[in-house]
């Protein structure tokens, strides 16, 4: 007969083991996930009911469970892009994780919308659709999930187009395309989605560009490289996919910057650096992938901060740290980016960053993460979740609205 402290041993190593799974499934971007139940639930309950990744975005956050239930919480109308139901169940500024659909499998928030999976691969979409991001063959906003497309196994949401990977590998894209983010090697905006390439395992979208991985580990990229962020050395943009480097085996991108891990551990940024989003120790933005630091096992990025999990599971992170979201336990103005009020640095960047331009040790023990656009999350061995950075609108799901600039475990009640 096993004891109360076995059966506990048990259910944390059974824990740990689905992170470590999904951890090796789902790439740590901006695309989603937490939480569980029917109703707001305190963030301790939420923890015993697993929260197996996470998803932090500019002012709200989404999460998914082992049952498949999507929760949400945070700026619910200007943030959540939330459908009618969730917006009925939720106050504006949501401070309790609230479940908003059931049966879903991926998310990725977007600006201004969101596209989630469902069990079957159904890929569904609601929110804003000024360009056709929704890919439901017009420019109407939703306030409810509309399915788009079927056989979906991954979805990347950007500012304003969107791609996805059915499960023969094809890559679709749809959306604005007005600096050719949709690769189809035209500058025509997609209401619907458009076959791009095949064998593709991964994607990710940033503000007007895309970037892709092969079977074969080769990366590819195309759209707007008004910062290099398509790597190619050059400020030159692109409308057809173009080979950027081998033996990638993950890639995360956001706005004007992207950042990929090869097959050896080796992290490689390369784009817009200006809050020292890089990690490279400057704010000079780089037009060629430069390397960062070894032994990486996953990276999440947000416009001007990244983090990442090392082999040994630890967890470090650089960049804008204005409200907190490095975790460092600061939040003042340090000089690690000079002053540069009136631009005379002359790097297209205006102001005073409190920003850290080399990757920092945070905490330990950590199977997952997620940056969003001022706060971030973590998930640790133990399936507990810790969340720190910016919190006005109740996006780190606490049931309060008081910034952190350390990690905070989400267990209070609500």
């Amino acid at each position: 007969m096993k004891t109360i402290s076995q059966n506990k041993e048990i259910k944390c190593l059974c824990i740990a083991l689905l992170l470590i799974v999904l951890l090796c499934l789902v790439s740590c971007s901006n695309d989603l996930i937490i939480a569980g139940g029917e109703e707001a639930y305190s963030s301790s309950e939420l923890n015993e009911k697993v929260a197996i990744s996470v998803v932090a975005s500019n002012s709200h956050s989404f999460a998914l469970t082992p049952n498949m239930e999507l929760w949400a919480w945070g700026y619910v109308h200007g943030g959540i892009q939330a459908c009618s139901c969730c917006v009925s169940r939720a106050s504006e500024h949501s401070k309790y994780p609230t479940m908003i659909m059931s049966d879903i499998v991926y998310v990725s928030a977007g600006s201004g919308y969101t596209m989630v999976i469902k069990s079957e691969g159904s890929l569904w979409g609601w929110g804003v659709n000024s360009w056709g991001q929704l890919g439901d063959g017009t420019t109407t906003s939703r306030d409810e999930p509309i399915k788009i497309l079927s056989d979906v196994v991954a979805v990347s949401a950007g500012e304003f187009h969107t791609m996805a990977i059915t499960s023969d590998g094809t890559l679709w894209g749809w959306g604005a395309n007005a600096n050719g983010a949709i690769g189809d090697g035209t500058l025509i905006d997609k209401m619907y989605p458009t076959k791009i390439m095949s064998d593709v395992t991964a994607v990710s979208v940033g503000m007007a560009f895309t970037l892709a991985i092969r079977r074969d580990g080769s990366l590819w990229g195309w759209g707007d490289n008004s910062s290099g962020q398509l790597g190619t050395g050059t400020r030159r943009g692109s409308q057809y996919p173009i080979r950027i480097k081998d033996d990638v085996v993950n890639v995360v991108t956001h706005s004007d910057h992207a950042i990929a891990i090869k097959t050896d551990g080796s992290l490689w940024a390369w784009g817009r650096n200006t809050s020292g989003q890089l990690g490279d120790g400057t704010a000079i933005t780089r037009r060629e992938p430069t390397f960062i630091i070894d032994n990486v096992m996953a990276v999440s990025t947000s416009g001007q901060h990244t983090m990442i999990i090392k082999s040994d599971g630890s967890l470090w992170a650089w960049g804008s740290n204005m409200w907190g979201q490095i975790g460092d336990g600061s939040d003042d103005y340090l000089p690690q980016v000079a002053d540069n009020l009136w631009s005379q640095l002359g790097d297209d960047f205006e102001g005073f960053d409190p920003a850290r331009l080399m990757p920092i040790r945070i905490m330990d023990d950590v199977v997952y993460i997620s940056t969003g656009l001022r706060h971030s999350f973590a998930i640790t061995i133990d399936g507990a979740l810790w969340g720190w950075g910016a919190n006005h609108a109740g996006q780190l799901g606490d049931g309060v609205t008081l910034n952190s600039s350390v990690p905070r475990s989400i267990e209070a009640e609500f």
